[in-house]
C-alpha cells in the first residue's frame, strides 16, 4: 500500500431506516435496460504443466479469476462474476452470509450491463438487482439465522469515545504519523458493523453488540500492519470472536438466466 494514507468516505442512510432485507410492500424498483451474457473465456491451450488443459482444469482456473461488480450513478456492471456474487451484491451482504443453491452458482460466470432510467445510486441500484434475479435468474431466497463465527462489535472499557453526529460537521486533517488507512465519515452502529464487515482483511460478519442508538461521528485510522479494526480503539469500541446467530440469505430456487 504504501506510505500514503487512503480514505473510504461513508454515506449513511438514515438512521432507524428500513431493513436492506425489507421483501414486503410496494414492488422493487426495476433497471430501464439490462443485457446478461455467459462469460466467454479465452482458450487457455496447455495447461500450467505443458499438457493439454482439460474441460476440468479450465472449470479450476475459471474459478480461481476473480470477477468484479461495479456500482456507479445510473448503471451497474459485472465481468465475469458468478450468480452467488450478484446475490451478493444485490443483497449487500458477505459471501458467507448467502447459502444454499446448485453448485453452478458458484462455476458459471456471466456479463451483466444494466442501466436505470434515473441518476440512481448503490441502494437503489441494489433493489434493481435483486428485481434482475427475480426475473431473469427466477431467484427465490428466504431469510433465517444461522450459528456461525462471528465479531461482536462492544464497547472497550473504560467506555466509548464517540461524538454525536451534526449536519456540517467537518473532518480535521490526521496528525498521526505512520497512518496508512482512514475510514471516515457517519453512522449508527450497526452502520459501522456492516462497514467493518465489508472490508476485505475482515474474515467474519460483524454484529453490534454495543447497544448504542445514536448517530456518530466516525473515524478510524491504523498504521502499517494494522487493519480497520485497529482503529476502533480510539473510538473506545472492541471486536472478538464467538459463535452467535447470524442472519443469512437461503437461496431456495434459481434457475440459469434468459439473456437479455
Amino acid at each position: 500500500m504504501g506510505s500514503a494514507a487512503w480514505v473510504l468516505v461513508l454515506m449513511a442512510g438514515a438512521a432507524g431506516g428500513a431493513s436492506a432485507w425489507q421483501t414486503v410492500g410496494p414492488p422493487l424498483p426495476e433497471f430501464d435496460a439490462a443485457s446478461i451474457k455467459p462469460h466467454e473465456t479465452e482458450p487457455l491451450g496447455m495447461g500450467m504443466a505443458g499438457g493439454p488443459m482439460t474441460a476440468a482444469r479450465m472449470d479450476v482456473v475459471r474459478t480461481r479469476i476473480p470477477g468484479r461488480v461495479t456500482f456507479s450513478i445510473g448503471k451497474v456492471d459485472a465481468e465475469n462474476v458468478t450468480a452467488r456474487q450478484l446475490i451478493v451484491q444485490a443483497y449487500d451482504l458477505r459471501a458467507d452470509q448467502v447459502t444454499g443453491g446448485p453448485d453452478w452458482l458458484d462455476l458459471d460466470r456471466f456479463d451483466l450491463v444494466a442501466k436505470a432510467g434515473t441518476a440512481a445510486e448503490d441502494p437503489q441500484l441494489r433493489l434493481m438487482l435483486r428485481s434482475l434475479l427475480t426475473d431473469r435468474f427466477r431467484l427465490a431466497a428466504h431469510r433465517e439465522t444461522k450459528d456461525m463465527r462471528a465479531y461482536s462489535l462492544t464497547i472497550r472499557k473504560p467506555g466509548p469515545q464517540l461524538t454525536e453526529w451534526k449536519e456540517g460537521y467537518r473532518f480535521a486533517p490526521s496528525q498521526k504519523k505512520g497512518v496508512v488507512g482512514v475510514y471516515r465519515g457517519h453512522g449508527t452502529m450497526q452502520q459501522l458493523a456492516e462497514v467493518l464487515a465489508h472490508d476485505p482483511l475482515v474474515d467474519h460478519p460483524v454484529v453490534d453488540r454495543t447497544g448504542l442508538s445514536g448517530v456518530y461521528v466516525l473515524r478510524l485510522e491504523w498504521k502499517k500492519y494494522g487493519t480497520i479494526l485497529s482503529g476502533l480503539k480510539a473510538l473506545g469500541l472492541r471486536v472478538h470472536t464467538e459463535r452467535q446467530p447470524v442472519e443469512v440469505l437461503v437461496v431456495d430456487a434459481v434457475e440459469s438466466p434468459r439473456e437479455n
